[in-house]
């Protein structure tokens, strides 16, 4: 038996399915933008900062906590950020010329490598991005925001 103590608490996993699941919802929607337009347009990186703060408030029952607080900002980043990874790939031409049964490994490695920039990406570009920088910190702190321990 785990003590209580280390026990996870029901809410956590669950804040943490429905968040994941708003996550990638909000990574499909934003992608999709992306490639209907030719746009990155803030105002879908500020919707996934709300749907998946809202998603994470809703599974923890709407408990809040500094816990939940971090699980919506974490998966609110990779959420945005992870939608440049499938256009990282298609520039770096990482799978053009390679045979059809190219391995597993080789696009796993590459795609988590990709993914890897991805998460560092926004703040390699100084001043070019302050404005997406801005975008991403306003989506946080909605995904935060949203999960604030209630006051009693």
């Amino acid at each position: 038996m785990i003590p209580s103590s280390v026990a996870t608490p029901p809410g956590l996993l669950r804040a943490w399915a429905w968040g994941a699941g708003a996550a990638l919802l909000g990574a499909a929607l934003y992608y999709a933008v992306v490639a209907l337009t030719g746009y990155e347009l803030g105002v879908v990186a500020l919707l996934v900062g709300w749907l998946v703060g809202s998603a994470v408030r809703a599974g923890s029952g709407r408990v809040g906590g500094r816990r939940y607080q971090l699980m919506a900002v974490g998966l609110t980043y990779l959420a945005i950020v992870s939608t440049s990874v499938p256009r990282t790939l298609e520039a770096l031409g990482a799978f053009k010329g390679k045979p059809a049964g190219t391995g597993v490994g080789y696009v796993v490695l590459t795609t988590l490598l990709t993914a890897g920039l991805a998460v560092v990406a926004p703040f390699t570009s100084g001043m070019e991005n302050a404005l997406g920088l801005v975008i991403i910190g306003v989506s946080l702190y909605e995904a935060w925001r949203l999960n604030r321990a209630p006051v009693v």
